[in-house]
């Protein structure tokens, strides 16, 4: 079982290169995390995700594109080579950009795309 240790201990990497505008660097924390999580994946990519998302909208409002255009998938690459896996990971993501107040349109045509 995964400790909540090793969770707090991302978020918190995460929300702290999120704050200092370190948005690729926190992107690149996220991977790691979910990497980390391995075949435990499935029970706690929830957060993992939900700051992906928010990370790539303070890309977008920071006018960072190209960050804003990284998908999930490209950053975790062939880290996860369950399509299964990455499905659930890539419909996660596409919700949560739907419920954001922002114009997330590319985000999800990428998402779609990719």
């Amino acid at each position: 079982m995964l400790k909540g240790g090793v969770n707090r201990c991302f978020t918190l990497t995460v929300q702290c290169s999120r704050r200092g505008g370190q948005l690729e660097r926190a992107l690149d924390w996220i991977v790691r995390w979910i990497q980390v999580l391995g075949t435990q994946i499935l029970d706690h990519f929830a957060e993992p995700v939900s700051l992906w998302v928010k990370t790539k909208c303070d890309a977008a409002r920071a006018g960072e594109d190209d960050t804003r255009l990284r998908t999930l998938r490209d950053g975790l690459g062939e880290a996860i080579a369950d399509e299964k896996v990455m499905m659930c990971l890539s419909e996660e993501e596409l919700r949560l950009y739907k419920e954001q107040t922002g114009d997330t349109a590319q985000e999800r045509y990428n998402l779609k795309v990719g």
